[in-house]
């Protein structure tokens, strides 16, 4: 609220304001009209306080600024201080000190003080300023008080370089406070109210209070709410004053309706750029259509009689392609019955005056049957207004091509009903099998019903698990071979509980998007099992029937001697008659003879052998066939003085033919025993779980073999030993291939061999 004068028109005095730095005791600001009242240059070397202040007034001065700093209290407390006018003549003046609260020249311990007359001779007052009278009396401060615009007057506070760093408010009005929610600002500066103030509030300010120049502007604040101001300031006293006067109202009602106006009008003008840019996008796409259609286009309106019936159509728009239809007849302007000869006849003017009267589309096709022209027309009409938009399409090819497709499509689907082989396709989208021709296997659920729609992945479970590989491998062929290329191979699928059988897979792109992309895929799936079967006997057959003939050979030429060491075995053993006080040689006796029935047991078994069976696979503990092996070659194991150690006790269920599985393992230990120096041999035997497989693996630490022995470990009549013919390992891969079983052999010279032996879990089979 107004309550002291601050327009020169309506003042008694000129403010006057002073900084004092209370550490050095030194002036650091003084307003224009401090020193227009004292004449002195505030550059007097700090001795600005004893030019102005009564001598007797000085140090109670400086004490009471001592006092009000050491307190540190935020009030301001008053003195009576003599001050010397440049006339040399003393006034007593009220000086109102306190803490300034913000920094001024980077200096935080400096007192601001207001400094006013304490009392004015009438005379020179009336002298000085004549048409000053005692603002009770004026007119403007009511008018001020009452004004609905908001009002303060401030004095611009500068520092040493002259730039403007801070205002004080000398008044305000009620709309100041309501505007604002600012109380009691007189006194305040607006860097003490607001800190965070902008530095180009005071650059505007500041050049109004040096310049004279009026300002006025607009204004958008946060801080109390959003709001707008609209905001003028001018100068106020003379050329030498630093006073301004701001006068402001709030403006955001007005600020959001021109906001408001101005997206309506920016709404309307997109508005109507958007309707003539549609207008125009839809007369281009009209004439765009009417010129490069295969489709005859015609605007027809419709002619009422006086009970508003259909009587007829007029042509108002037709294109070229219609145009050509009606020949040398040009129909725009005229009358649809006027130049449509069949027209009524294969009642088009019918389905055209059905779509006027009732406003529903049709589309229909059309048999136009006379000498020598049998065509097929699409007609389709929509009614728009009073107009009537046709088109009409010569589909005679279209007819006879969805004819022969028709029949095209007969024909294939007979053909893969009467096909062999199970065709499937893959659509890789949606990465499932989207048509199978039937039932690969209703009996174990494998049915068409059941695969058609089956995701991809959950057909693997169905493939042998050493053959899963060779589908992916597949399906990346196909993914990368031409439309005319075929990939293809062998893999086994499961049919029935653990039974494998052989197919033939067969595949072929079927839908491309690109060049780059397959969308579907095309397999042929053929069963193979009962040619490999055949393959597989004749194979055997051919790799048996020299060693069947040597293996009888042999079987009937050690009989006789195996005879002959039996019978001395006896008679050794009953001459002897050692009985238990000599249990060495009885020991040595016992291994002789159940080595002699063995060999016997074994000659039977190969002379069996030479003439092939297949093996029968039931489903066995792979641990208890080793155990039987190692049974079986333990005298020998024991003689040779080999260490054994073992690493299994698991159960392991595989599918086997146990008797032959027995020999193949007890070939591998024996040649394991034969490997190494007597009495230095180990042979390490354990089983691991590898996936879908259970490897065994049997090492020795034995001479070992180089690349070349390697590679001929396995043929028939190779043997690097001394003594031998060489078909033990030969029958040992036989057996293996017939339970389906991987071999593995890692031998360095020196360091001893390892032979890895694959079987599939029979659960997994």
């Amino acid at each position: 609220m107004i309550h002291k004068p601050v327009i020169e028109s309506v003042s008694s005095f000129k403010q006057m304001i002073l900084f004092t730095d209370v550490a050095n005791m030194c002036l650091e600001y003084a307003n224009p009209g401090l020193i227009s009242f004292t004449g002195e240059s505030k550059k007097k070397d700090g001795k600005f306080f004893a030019q102005i202040i009564h001598p007797d007034d000085q140090d109670n001065f400086l004490d009471h600024l001592h006092q009000l700093k050491s307190s540190g209290t935020k009030d301001a407390a008053e003195i009576q201080i003599r001050l010397k006018s440049k006339n040399g003549l003393y006034q007593e003046f009220n000086f109102t000190n306190r803490l300034y609260r913000y920094e001024l020249n980077n200096k935080s311990n400096l007192i601001l003080s207001l400094i006013n007359p304490l009392k004015y001779e009438q005379e020179h007052r009336d002298e000085e300023h004549p048409e000053q009278n005692d603002h009770a009396f004026n007119p403007y401060f009511d008018f001020l008080e009452q004004m609905n615009e908001a009002y303060c007057s401030l004095e611009m506070i500068f520092d040493k370089a002259g730039k403007p760093v801070d205002a004080l408010f000398l008044d305000s009005n009620q709309s100041f406070e309501k505007q604002t929610n600012l109380e009691d600002v007189e006194g305040l500066t607006l860097k003490e109210l607001s800190p965070t103030l902008e530095n180009h509030w005071f650059q505007i300010y500041g050049k109004v209070a040096i310049s004279g120049k009026p300002a006025k502007f607009r204004h958008f604040t946060e801080s109390n709410g959003e709001k707008w101001f609209d905001v003028s300031a001018l100068k106020s006293g003379n050329s030498s004053s630093r006073r301004i006067i701001v006068f402001f109202r709030e403006i955001t009602h007005i600020k959001k309706a021109e906001e408001e106006i101005l997206r309506t009008s920016e709404m309307l003008k997109n508005e109507i750029e958007q309707g003539e840019r549609e207008l125009r996008e839809s007369n281009q796409l009209l004439q765009s259509v009417f010129d490069t259609t295969d489709l005859g286009i015609a605007v027809l309106q419709r002619l009422v009689n006086k009970q508003g019936r259909v009587t007829d159509f007029r042509f108002l728009r037709i294109n070229k392609i219609l145009a050509r239809m009606y020949g040398d007849v040009d129909p725009v302007g005229k009358r649809y019955r006027e130049v449509t000869r069949y027209g009524e006849e294969l009642k088009i003017f019918e389905a055209l005056t059905a779509v006027a009267e009732t406003g529903k589309s049709i589309d229909t096709d059309i048999f136009y049957n006379k000498v020598d022209f049998n065509n097929w027309f699409r007609l389709k009409a929509k009614r728009e207004n009073d107009l009537i938009i046709v088109t009409i399409e010569d589909i005679t090819q279209k007819k006879l091509e969805a004819k022969e497709l028709e029949e095209s499509l007969r024909f294939k689907k007979q053909l893969v009903s009467a096909s062999a082989e199970t065709i499937l396709i893959a659509n890789l989208n949606t990465f499932s099998v989207r048509y199978i021709n039937r039932d690969i296997f209703p009996e174990g659920g494998i049915t068409k019903e059941r695969v058609e729609g089956m995701p991809l992945q959950e057909i693997l479970p169905y493939i042998h698990p050493r053959d899963r590989e060779k589908i992916i491998e597949l399906h990346k062929q196909l993914l990368k071979t031409s439309g005319d290329e075929i990939a293809e191979t062998e893999l086994r699928l499961k049919l029935n509980g653990v039974v494998w059988e052989w197919f033939n897979v067969r595949g072929k792109v079927f839908r491309r998007k690109d060049e780059h992309w397959v969308e579907e895929y095309v397999l042929l799936v053929r069963n193979i099992n009962k040619q490999k079967d055949i393959q597989h006997e004749l194979l055997k057959a051919k790799k048996l029937s020299i060693e069947g003939e040597i293996a009888r050979t042999f079987a009937h030429e050690l009989r006789n001697p195996l005879a002959s060491i039996m019978v001395a075995t006896d008679v050794l053993e009953k001459q002897f008659n050692l009985g238990d006080y000599h249990p060495g040689p009885q020991k040595y006796l016992d291994i002789l003879n159940r080595s002699t029935h063995m060999l016997n047991k074994l000659i039977g078994n190969l002379l069996n052998s030479s003439n092939y069976s297949p093996a029968v696979l039931d489903k066995v503990n792979l641990s208890e066939i080793v155990e039987e092996a190692i049974n079986r070659a333990s005298d020998r194991i024991y003689l040779a003085g080999i260490q054994l150690h073992k690493k299994y006790s698991d159960t392991y269920p595989i599918l086997a033919d146990r008797e032959k599985l027995i020999i193949a393992l007890l070939n591998i230990i024996v040649n394991a025993s034969e490997a190494t120096k007597p009495d230095e041999g180990i042979i390490n035997i354990e089983i691991n779980e590898v996936n879908t497989d259970f490897v065994l693996s049997i090492e020795d630490n034995g001479h070992g073999m180089n690349k070349e022995q390697q590679e001929k470990l396995f043929d028939a009549f190779y043997t690097s030993k001394e003594e031998g013919v060489g078909i033990g390992l030969s029958s040992v891969k036989n057996i293996l291939e017939e339970h389906d079983a991987d071999i593995n052999v890692i031998s360095e010279p020196g360091k001893g061999t390892t032979f890895h032996l694959s079987f599939t879990k029979a659960e997994k089979s």
